[in-house]
């Protein structure tokens, strides 16, 4: 029993940093992402897109609707077939997820003057197929049966978090050269 508890604060560890790090690092990325937006209108935008993140991350709790939890549980129940369970929850993310979408769709124009994006509601539109491709990507995250190892998620998480600064930096070294 102790080796399991063991087992599980180092792998809490693991996964907790690799979460954590990555928003950390995000974090202090801000400052530098404003400096080199440079203008006050640029910095504007870039308020926008934080809400906007920020409605991405609420919408993903509406369209997951805590479904991952639930699979995984059910998946560890004896007598359960995994394939059968699998095929229903991914079913019903998908089409739950397609109706979601359309409905949004529907009224983006008001939803993008609500947020602010007035004129640009293809940010709606992208918003909403980060959402739709997260939330596809759920039940199949949850029914792997090798997940992967909590250094493999840090790892990511510091890749990820590399890409977007060096991404952050190039577009800010080169973003002045047309003028």
């Amino acid at each position: 029993m102790l080796s399991g508890i063991k087992q599980l604060a180092g792998q809490t560890v693991w996964y907790g940093l690799s979460n954590i790090g990555g928003r950390f690092l995000s974090y202090l990325t801000t400052p530098i992402i404003t400096y080199l937006v440079g203008t006050r209108a640029g910095q504007a935008e870039m308020g926008t897109y934080t809400i906007l993140y920020g409605y991405i991350a609420l919408l993903n709790i509406v369209f997951t609707y805590g479904f991952e939890t639930a699979y995984f549980r059910f998946s560890n129940k004896e007598g359960i077939s995994q394939r059968s369970l699998f095929q229903t929850a991914f079913t019903s993310h998908i089409i739950s997820t397609c109706c979601f979408v359309f409905l949004i769709s529907l009224f983006r124009v008001s939803i993008g003057d609500f947020v602010g994006v007035e004129g640009h509601y293809s940010y709606i539109e992208w918003c909403l197929s980060i959402i739709a491709f997260d939330t596809f990507c759920v039940i199949p995250w949850q029914s792997s049966e090798k997940r992967p190892g909590p250094k493999i998620c840090l790892c990511q998480s510091g890749r990820h978090c590399g890409l977007c600064l060096s991404d952050y930096l190039f577009s800010g070294l080169f973003a002045g050269c047309g003028s």
